[in-house]
């Protein structure tokens, strides 16, 4: 089994890997810093089967966080790590799966006990979604008039690519691709490229600028 840890504090991220990977059958822990990561993640989802995340880091509520999660890894059970005060409370999401909720101020045991419980939901979910495909961004919902050089940059950005890197597997100049990538967001109407990726992949939602968030210790 492979889970997936998205959350921008990297202090965070190592302290949850360490309880996550004390887990029996846990193969691999991966990691996503960013919203871009995770999306890149989806692309080469490498058989994730639990993603943990902290919905603020999309710049949305627990609700609409779980939605983008489930449409990016539609095979995998969820748990969003809340700020405290945020709201703890498990609910339903559209398609009747349990999302379970956790504070970063948890405990140690209570995470522990939380990732017991939902791996066992993921085992007694994998045989019904042995044929499920994850998302994909070979289609797009639709085009909003990109050139072929704009898709195929917004297409490199959902792979996590940096503007320096693109600019070398293109064999242009890095201001190039800062001017198609503006010229990408106007079309979008977005700011940022995780909102761009998030819109060209069709979870297009508007996105507030997530809070700072303090690092918790475990």
């Amino acid at each position: 089994m492979k889970t997936l840890i998205i959350d921008r504090q990297e202090l965070f991220r190592k302290a949850l890997k360490d309880v996550v990977l004390s887990l029996p059958d846990m193969e691999a822990v991966l990691e996503a810093g960013n919203a871009e990561q995770a999306v890149s993640a989806a692309v080469n989802p490498e058989g994730v089967s639990l993603v943990l995340t902290c919905p603020h880091l999309f710049g949305l509520e627990n609700r609409a966080c779980a939605e983008i999660i489930q449409k990016l890894f539609p095979a995998s059970e969820i748990i969003l790590i809340n700020e405290e005060g945020h709201g703890d409370d498990p609910f339903h999401s559209g398609t009747g799966r349990d999302i379970i909720v956790v504070t970063r101020e948890s405990s140690r045991k209570k995470i522990l006990n939380t990732l017991t419980e939902v791996i066992k939901a993921a085992s007694s979910h994998k045989a019904e979604n042995s044929g499920v495909s994850q998302y994909s961004t070979d289609v797009p919902c639709r085009s909003f008039g990109l050139t072929k050089r704009q898709k195929r940059i917004v297409e490199m950005m959902t792979q996590g690519l940096s503007n320096k890197e693109i600019a070398a597997k293109l064999d242009i100049s890095e201001g190039t691709v800062k001017a198609h990538s503006n010229a990408v967001f106007r079309k979008l109407d977005v700011t940022s490229r995780t909102q761009a990726v998030l819109a060209y992949m069709g979870l297009n939602r508007p996105l507030e600028k997530p809070p700072v968030m303090a690092a918790a210790a475990m």
